[in-house]
């Protein structure tokens, strides 16, 4: 199986605001209904090792992270580089959102200090970015995470494990299927 990370906004344009805000405009309710749900997730978090610390950091728009993770997928870095924005935004509380906070970041996982500045100082990678937005969109994401299998079967949003094995059992299924076409 190959996996490949694409790049969806999910509030291009938004300025940097509390995460509390941010949760708020995207899905309503009060302020302590937020926090609420986040110390259950923190707590979700916790039983399975993980820190999840959300609640002090700053949501806005991701355009300068996917546009560094779009440099460092022909290097073989993208899992290394994500895996140190999450680790940044969700348990370190930093927020992964301009150039001062993203280049040292780059810098840790290996990337030059001179291709950091000269993706930032220039446009690479944004009609790439827009372009695997639509494509998404037009799959029906409309957040993250979004899967998307062989093209065609999309498990959108934080499904149970059941979702996953009934999308790969109808790939195994139409595979079966295809195979026995050809061999006829």
């Amino acid at each position: 199986m190959r996996v490949r990370h694409r790049a969806f906004r999910l509030m291009p344009e938004l300025i940097p605001l509390p995460v509390i805000d941010v949760l708020q405009q995207r899905y309503g309710g009060s302020a302590e209904q937020i926090v609420a749900i986040q110390q259950r997730i923190e707590k979700i978090a916790a039983e399975e090792g993980l820190m999840y610390r959300l609640l002090g950091t700053q949501g806005a728009d991701t355009l300068q992270a996917h546009r560094l993770l779009y440099l460092v997928h022909r290097q073989g870095l993208q899992e290394v580089l994500l895996e140190r924005f999450y680790s940044a935004y969700f348990s370190e509380g930093t927020p992964i959102l301009d150039t001062d906070i993203l280049a040292p970041l780059a810098l840790d996982v290996g990337l030059e200090r001179t291709a950091v500045a000269a993706l930032f100082a220039g446009q690479d990678f944004i009609a790439e970015i827009e372009d695997d937005q639509r494509r998404l969109q037009r799959y029906g994401a409309n957040g993250v995470p979004f899967f998307l299998m062989d093209g065609r079967i999309a498990v959108n949003g934080a499904q149970p494990i059941e979702a996953f094995s009934d999308a790969l059992a109808q790939l195994n299924a139409d595979a079966a299927s295809q195979s026995a076409f050809f061999l006829r």
